[in-house]
C-alpha cells in the first residue's frame, strides 16, 4: 500500500443516504457543584456544532477529497438551516435534505468540560417517516445513483432508512451495478438482504446472530451464521480494541488488530471506517486492502477528541508510507485549514 493509492481517495464518488443531524458541543469548566442539586456547575466557554450521523460519514470522505452525494431529512426548523449551511461550505458536497415539518431535525448535544462529557442531550424523533416524504427521499436518491460509484446507508435509528426504504435502494444500486455499503442499526440483518458489505459493531452482530461474540473465532462463526441465511456478500464486524473481523463468501476469515494508542474519544469513528471503505472500493482497491485502510484510519479518528476526519496525510503517516507527509499539497492544506476552522480554532500563519 503506498501514498498514491491514498491520493487516489479523491477520486471517488460517494452516494450516502441516511440519518443526517447536527453534533453539538457545549464547552466550558467545572469549579464547583451546584447548591440546588448534587450536580457540577459548567462555565460555559463556548460552543460549536459539526455534521453528525449521515453527514458525519459525507464529511469523512470529503476529507479525502472525494465526491458526495447527501441525501436525508430535515425538520422545517432552525437546526435545519444550520445544517444547510454547513453543507454549503463543502466545495464537493451536493446536498439533497428533504423538509419534514412533521419531526425535529435531529441534535445531539454533549456538555464538555475540558473533553470530559458530563452529559448528552438529544433532540430528536426515531419514528419512521411518513409514505410521502419517505417516497421523495427514495425518488431523489435514486436520481442520485446514476454519478456515484458507491453507496453507503448510514442508519443511526432515527426514521430515515425505513424497510421499504433500504429494500429500495439496495434493489436499485444492484440494478445500477453499484456496490452498497450498509452501516446498521435495524434489529435484523434480513433487512439488508441484498446489501454489497454490513458493518455492524460487536454489540450489532450478537444482536443479529443471538450469540455472544467475545473472540475471532466467535466473530466469524456469526458472521457466517448470518452470510448463510441472508443475501449479503460480505460482513465487516468492527470490535472496538480487539480491531475488525472480515468474513467473506468463500474466502477464509481476516482478522485486522487495532493500531495501538490512546483512545480519545470514539465519537464518529464508525463513521470514518464507513466512509474509508467506500473511498477505497470506489477507485478499485481490494476489500481486504480497504479494511486494513479503514482500520488505520479508526487508529487516527479515535485519537482525536469530538466528531473527528482523517485527512490523507494522516492517514500516510499512519501507515507510514510517507516520510514526507509533514508536506502538505495546496489542496490538502486548505482542506486542513477549513476542518481547524469548523473546529473553531484560530489559524495563524508565519515563515521562515
Amino acid at each position: 500500500m503506498d501514498a498514491s493509492l491514498i491520493d487516489r481517495l479523491a477520486q471517488a464518488k460517494v452516494l450516502v443516504v441516511g440519518d443526517v443531524l447536527l453534533d453539538r458541543f457545549v464547552e466550558g469548566s467545572v469549579g464547583r457543584v451546584s447548591p440546588e442539586a448534587p450536580v457540577p456547575v459548567l462555565n460555559h466557554a463556548g460552543q460549536r456544532s459539526l455534521l453528525g450521523g449521515a453527514g458525519n460519514v459525507a464529511a469523512n470522505l470529503i476529507a479525502y477529497g472525494a465526491e458526495v452525494t447527501l441525501v436525508g431529512v430535515t425538520g422545517a426548523d432552525e437546526m435545519a438551516e444550520e445544517l444547510r449551511r454547513f453543507c454549503d461550505g463543502f466545495e464537493k458536497l451536493a446536498c439533497q435534505l428533504i423538509e419534514d415539518p412533521g419531526r425535529p431535525t435531529t441534535v445531539k448535544t454533549r456538555y464538555l468540560s475540558g473533553w470530559h462529557q458530563l452529559l448528552r442531550v438529544d433532540a430528536e424523533a426515531t419514528d419512521d417517516l411518513p409514505a410521502p416524504v419517505a417516497a421523495d427521499l427514495l425518488a431523489v436518491a435514486r436520481e442520485a445513483l446514476a454519478g456515484a460509484d458507491v453507496v453507503i446507508l448510514s442508519d443511526y435509528a432515527k426514521g430515515v432508512l425505513g424497510e421499504e426504504t433500504i429494500a429500495g435502494l439496495i434493489a436499485a444500486a444492484r440494478a445500477a451495478g453499484v456496490p452498497v455499503i450498509v452501516d446498521p442499526k435495524k434489529p435484523g440483518a434480513d433487512l439488508f438482504a441484498g446489501a454489497s458489505l454490513l458493518t455492524p459493531n460487536t454489540l450489532e452482530l450478537e444482536r443479529f446472530a443471538g450469540v455472544r461474540v467475545d473472540s475471532d473465532a466467535a466473530a466469524e462463526a456469526a458472521c457466517r451464521d448470518i452470510l448463510a441465511r441472508v443475501d449479503i456478500d460480505a460482513i465487516l464486524v468492527t470490535r472496538g480494541a480487539a480491531g475488525m473481523t472480515l468474513v467473506e463468501r468463500g474466502r477464509d476469515a481476516l482478522h485486522v488488530r487495532a493500531e495501538s494508542r490512546r483512545v480519545f474519544d470514539v465519537t464518529g469513528a464508525g463513521d470514518t471506517v464507513v466512509a474509508t471503505l467506500a473511498a477505497a472500493i470506489a477507485i478499485g482497491v481490494p476489500l481486504a486492502d480497504a479494511v486494513r485502510l479503514a482500520n488505520a484510519a479508526a487508529g487516527v479518528a479515535v485519537a482525536k477528541p469530538g466528531t473527528a476526519t482523517v485527512l490523507p496525510r494522516e492517514l500516510k503517516q499512519a501507515l507510514g508510507v510517507d516520510a514526507s507527509a509533514h508536506v502538505m499539497a495546496r489542496s490538502e492544506a486548505l482542506r486542513q485549514v477549513a476542518h481547524w476552522k469548523e473546529q473553531g480554532l484560530m489559524v495563524g500563519f508565519t515563515n521562515g
